[in-house]
């Protein structure tokens, strides 16, 4: 009887304990900091291809904006931007329709890159200038690439390549697929990491899995759900064309990438407080610059999944 008298005891006591607690409320008056206009200037530039810079304004989280106004509020027009090579080759960059860039407009050069190149940019907008310089190392190529099948009709693509113990180099994985009417992506998806050093296998024989990975969901808010599952699916199937882009990339721009990758991957996490994002622009008054001048050497493979 002792015994039970006690049980209820702990029992009432904890249950006034609960309501005590969840009974206390405290109303708190929030004071969001004020939002500063920033720009954000997304800038790449490839071996064989003409630099392409997209520039966008910043908003405050909280804002709501008209979708039919969307872009006139996001995108930068009217801006000078200036790409140099170490050479001493100059061009103005001009705004227009770009379907390679992700909300299809871009500052876009004419001059092809090359490897083995530094490349300075520069831009003039609202009596400031951004400036930032990279450098397009040299291409490598993989010893091997093929399918690894997962089952009968599923697979990813495993790659073999020959690290260069003379250097230190930093990889990034994207592809492409192309099936039909079912899926065809317009834009490079990364591979998860997004960039990797070699700091596990210098001048190593490396093996390697590539599998498609997030892909923007800037415009799938149209999608239905059967469209949704193959739009994200991060494995290849039979009939998939698949091409695969392996590139190397200077410091600044792993580092650009490898601490994006962080925010993409934990930066919804409420547990785990990922690291600043780090890029490599410079503006004239000391102020802070979101994004990065990205120089690639890459080469790229085509595969058909049968």
């Amino acid at each position: 009887m002792a015994n039970t008298s006690l049980q209820l005891l702990k029992v009432l006591s904890f249950s006034i304990s609960i309501t005590i607690f969840f009974s206390c409320e405290k109303n708190i008056d929030l004071k969001l900091p004020d939002y500063q206009d920033k720009i954000v200037i997304e800038g790449t530039i490839e071996n064989g291809q003409p630099p392409m810079v997209l520039i966008t304004k910043s908003l405050p989280y909280f804002s709501s904006i008209p979708m039919d106004s969307l872009l006139s509020k996001l995108l930068v027009t009217d801006a000078i931007v200036t790409v140099t090579s170490g050479s001493g080759e100059s061009e103005i960059l001009t705004f227009s329709l770009d379907l390679n860039s992700p909300i299809y407009f871009s500052y876009r050069g004419r001059n092809l890159a090359r490897e083995n190149e530094t490349y300075s940019l520069k831009i003039e907008w609202n009596n400031k200038i951004y400036t930032a310089t990279t450098k397009i190392v040299n291409t490598f190529e993989l010893d091997s690439i093929g399918f690894n099948r997962i089952g009968d009709s599923s697979a990813t693509v495993r790659v073999l390549l020959q690290d260069n113990p003379s250097s230190k180099d930093y990889y990034q994985f994207s592809c492409k697929v192309k099936h039909g009417k079912i899926l065809n992506d317009r834009l490079w998806v990364y591979n998860i990491p997004i960039a990797f050093d070699d700091a596990a296998f210098n001048g190593l024989l490396f093996n390697y899995e590539v599998m498609r990975g997030i892909p923007s969901s800037l415009f799938a808010g149209t999608l239905s759900e059967d469209e949704r599952r193959t739009y994200f699916r991060p494995i290849f199937k039979i009939g998939d064309t698949v091409y695969i882009k392996h590139s190397l990339m200077d410091y600044d721009s792993y580092r650009f990438w490898s601490t994006a990758g962080s925010e993409i991957m934990f930066g919804q996490n409420v547990f785990i407080s990922p690291p600043p994002i780090v890029g490599n622009i410079k503006c004239n008054d000391g102020s802070q610059v979101l994004g990065a001048w990205c120089g690639y050497a890459s080469k790229i493979d085509e595969l058909i999944f049968k």
